[in-house]
């Protein structure tokens, strides 16, 4: 199908599906909580005006929430987008390591855990193992996927090993 035939909509769906394929899981992640913070903010551009009825009549509070409004929209498109690109998103993860994983998992903890000892999440992540892989945050407000994914990085940096994880040897593991 030639360029010309497309719809500017439709071809910046093309561009975007393209591009979201390339792009890595984190940036995707950060991307989607970029897109949250900015329709907070303009959210509470709305809660002001809305607290302060007199101020939106004026042609500058007319005009504030105009923009708000719009960039929510905007922004509400972008980030369903995002979480569609998500969704496709495939994980380089094979089959083989995931079996590793999930036993790993079934002794280290649950995904939300928070043990207060200094490690976080399903795979039981130091704070500072967690960040020196890309992840953003506490390991155990992320996603179950963005874990496993955090954890199958730390895995290959590792040069293969599961040397990070204690259990691994109840797993017989090394």
């Amino acid at each position: 199908m030639k360029p010309a035939a497309l719809g500017a909509a439709a071809l910046a769906a093309l561009v975007l599906s393209a591009a979201s394929s390339a792009a890595s899981l984190s940036t995707l992640h950060l991307r989607q909580q970029r897109q949250a913070a900015t329709i907070h903010r303009y959210r509470g551009t709305e809660r002001f005006f809305r607290n302060h009825p007199r101020l939106a009549r004026t042609r500058v509070g007319r005009r504030a929430l105009r923009f708000a409004r719009q960039e929510i929209a905007r922004t509400r498109r972008e980030l369903r987008r995002t979480l569609a690109a998500l969704r496709r998103a495939r994980y380089p993860e094979p089959s083989w390591w995931l079996g590793q994983a999930a036993c790993i998992r079934s002794h280290e903890g649950t995904w939300t855990d928070n043990t207060g000892n200094g490690y976080y999440g399903s795979y039981q992540f130091l704070l500072s193992t967690w960040r020196s892989v890309g992840g953003r945050g506490y390991p155990y407000e992320a996603s179950p996927t963005e874990q496993t994914f955090r954890a199958w990085l730390v895995w290959k940096r590792d040069g293969g090993s599961w040397r990070e994880w204690g259990t691994a040897g109840a797993c017989g593991l090394t």
